[in-house]
């Protein structure tokens, strides 16, 4: 295997910042809301069994999405492709949270913020294979991954310290869109030092 130095050397120290902070915060939104969002539901006055089905919901939208994002990254520019998904999944998030006790829109935020934050996930890890040379790619994939895992525990380490400080299911669920957009930020960032530096 490679060290971990060689992400950062070769002026490839932006790119691997950058693809962590999108690995870390897209697996911290997407745990967060695979743990918390029945719970957050429920206490926001729905029946536990359609809580529940939020979360099926979101996976199913993951898969659906990865698919789809995975088809429009062969036909347009992946950083335009992932950066939009996760930008939208912030809004998709922002309509959980004010979603109400209407089932429609909370299964349709839901499926949407899966299809976002879940299927872009797949997309990223794509992402990163292309962006590092191959004698380095499972070093920077592995790495990336491990980032995003220690996102995976603080998002509903997160949830459960707030929840725990009498945060509101609503402000919970708003809070999740802050990682969602500063995944968007980071990706569409990414894009513009790749092409300001196709050598790398």
């Amino acid at each position: 295997g490679f060290s971990v130095f060689q992400l950062f050397r070769e002026g490839r120290t932006p790119t691997t910042l950058l693809i962590w902070v999108a690995f870390f915060m897209n697996l911290l939104v997407m745990y967060f809301l695979v743990n918390w969002l029945p719970t957050l539901l429920k206490s926001a006055g729905l029946p536990l069994s359609l809580a529940i089905l939020s979360t099926a919901t979101l996976n199913l939208g993951g898969v659906v999405g990865a698919i789809v994002l995975g088809r429009l990254i062969d036909r347009i520019s992946p950083y335009v492709v992932l950066g939009a998904a996760y930008a939208a999944s912030a809004v998709f998030i922002a309509l959980l949270a004010f979603g109400g006790a209407n089932l429609t829109v909370l299964l349709a935020g839901a499926a949407l913020s899966g299809f976002g934050v879940v299927g872009a996930q797949i997309g990223c890890n794509a992402l990163t294979a292309a962006v590092y040379p191959t004698a380095i790619r499972a070093t920077g994939v592995g790495w990336a991954l491990g980032v995003g895992r220690i996102g995976a525990i603080v998002g509903p380490l997160v949830g459960g310290v707030l929840l725990a400080k009498a945060w509101t299911p609503q402000s919970l669920i708003l809070l999740a869109v802050i990682p969602a957009v500063v995944a968007a930020i980071a990706v569409f960032t990414l894009g513009a030092v790749r092409r300001n530096a196709p050598g790398v």
